[in-house]
């Protein structure tokens, strides 16, 4: 399975990682508009590590730029500001997935998840504009993850708490579209 993040900031880092170490995807492709160096050198380091939880090493792909890949998530877009309102928050967001998706790279069946807030509306919003592309979102899954309880030692092997929740309901997400 090839997985492209598109943002990879907080969240989006977090994803890639929480991929690298539950997914073992083939590729992780990693697209933003900042230098992503430190991010691909993060991954590659934690690929060491996967061996000692794992037993056996890690042979995903580190990538950066746009690929076809058989899943992407969108983590791109503006974080949240008491400064404006829900609706100036949604036209801006809406105004990078338009960039965003007008420049993706799929395959055949890609499933592409939203992950940029608002999640619940920018998804419809998605699913309505281009209904070409298979668009979903992982709030369903978010609850399981919120608070990292249900999972005891195993948030302690990922790499921040802050969107431990966010990106593990994405994986979860991968795992049920991938099946």
């Amino acid at each position: 399975m090839d997985i492209q993040i598109i943002g990879v900031g907080r969240l989006g880092s977090q994803v890639a990682f929480c991929s690298l170490m539950f997914l073992r995807p083939d590729v992780i492709a990693l697209h933003d508009i900042k230098n992503l160096e430190g991010d691909v050198m993060d991954l590659e380091h934690a690929k060491q590590g996967y061996k000692y939880l794992h037993g056996k090493p890690c042979n995903t792909e580190i990538k950066t730029g746009l690929i076809p890949a058989d899943v992407i998530v969108i983590a791109a877009g503006e974080t949240r500001s008491s400064e404006r309102t829900n609706e100036e928050w949604m036209e801006m967001n809406k105004k990078h997935l338009t960039k965003i998706i007008d420049n993706i790279k799929t395959k055949p069946d890609t499933k592409i998840i939203i992950a940029t807030n608002l999640v619940l509306e920018l998804t419809e919003w998605a699913q309505n504009k281009y209904p070409q592309y298979n668009f979903f979102h992982a709030e369903d899954e978010i609850m399981k993850y919120r608070n990292g309880v249900e999972l005891g030692i195993e948030i302690l092997k990922t790499k921040g708490y802050t969107n431990f929740g966010p990106s593990m309901s994405i994986v979860e997400k991968i795992k049920q579209l991938s099946s």
